[in-house]
């Protein structure tokens, strides 16, 4: 069965009783849940192993930690494998979902429309985090558009020069106003041996800010981004049952060069990045390269609590 019938099977288990929608595109995520289905006071979101996210589990797991911060505390999140090797492979992620259903056992999905799962609230210190960390790097992202007159040249082999702008209009410091009640990281910031090894990931850490980028032309943003998206949720962010719980302070700044725009939303693409937290820039020049990098590792800086 292809996929694509598979989510619609999934969708008319559910389409007596409930809204559905088919791979719902939310604002602030790359990939969403694959199907979302919602009544009064329920709301169940469904997803289903991509290929790539069988070869990588951590990338399913990145899609459904992202998809609860975009969603409502009360989502209930359910896994659906096609068979026992999902099952195997995807054992690790095994209890970061309410259920676990076989996409074939339609009796079972109808089942869960009205069974009481077990509620799974995000701390409210991740959710703030992540709205202000949104904030800060979209800022970012905006400050810096694509210019044709941008060299074509290797970024990430220069000198770690900054230069001494100022570090965004209208915000002091480390860019948190003066009145924010904001969450702290408890974690001192990341150093190049501590971040994880991902496979095929040009990354470094300047200053405590992760410092990533890929050539993507003829491929779309989304799919060149997947890995560097599950490093930044693995660093920023401790699981526990799906629960996220923060982690190590984590941002970044990601450089495309090529990319496609986006017609219908030309700023999903800058959205998605800081919710997963990256500002996004595209083929930037040296010195807007230098200094995004410089006012991402101060506003870091500036949320690193006393415990670190």
């Amino acid at each position: 069965m292809s996929r694509r019938n598979t989510l619609l099977e999934i969708a008319e288990s559910f389409e007596d009783d409930f809204t559905v929608s088919l791979e719902p595109d939310l604002p602030e995520l790359f990939e969403g849940p694959d199907v979302l289905a919602g009544q009064s006071g329920r709301l169940i979101a469904v997803f289903v192993p991509k290929s790539h996210e069988r070869r990588r589990p951590e990338q399913l797991r990145t899609r459904l930690v992202l998809s609860r911060l975009a969603l409502p505390d009360h989502a209930q999140c359910l896994l659906a494998v096609e068979d026992a090797y999902d099952i195997s492979q995807l054992e690790s992620l095994s209890h970061d979902f309410h259920a676990i259903v076989n996409v074939e056992d339609r009796s079972a999905l109808r089942r869960l429309r009205t069974k009481s799962l077990e509620h799974r609230k995000i701390p409210e210190a991740t959710r703030r985090m992540v709205e202000w960390r949104s904030t800060f790097l979209m800022t970012v992202s905006l400050a810096h558009q694509p210019k044709l007159s941008a060299r074509d040249e290797d970024l990430f082999d220069g000198p770690d020069v900054y230069d001494n702008e100022s570090v965004l209009p209208g915000q002091p410091g480390n860019g948190h106003a003066a009145s924010s009640l904001v969450p702290m990281w408890a974690g001192h910031l990341l150093t190049q041996s501590e971040l994880p090894l991902v496979r095929s990931v040009n990354v470094r850490v300047r200053d405590g800010a992760l410092v990533g980028g890929e050539a993507v032309t003829g491929r779309s943003v989304r799919e060149r981004i997947r890995p560097y998206l599950a490093l930044a949720a693995e660093t920023a962010f401790r699981i526990d049952n799906g629960v996220p719980y923060l982690g190590r302070p984590t941002a970044g700044v990601f450089v495309v060069q090529g990319a496609r725009s986006f017609r219908e939303d030309p700023l999903k693409p800058l959205r998605a990045s800081a919710f997963a937290g990256w500002a996004l820039l595209e083929d930037p020049s040296e010195s807007e390269f230098s200094q995004s990098v410089r006012q991402t590792a101060e506003w870091l800086r500036g949320t690193v609590g006393e415990r670190a």
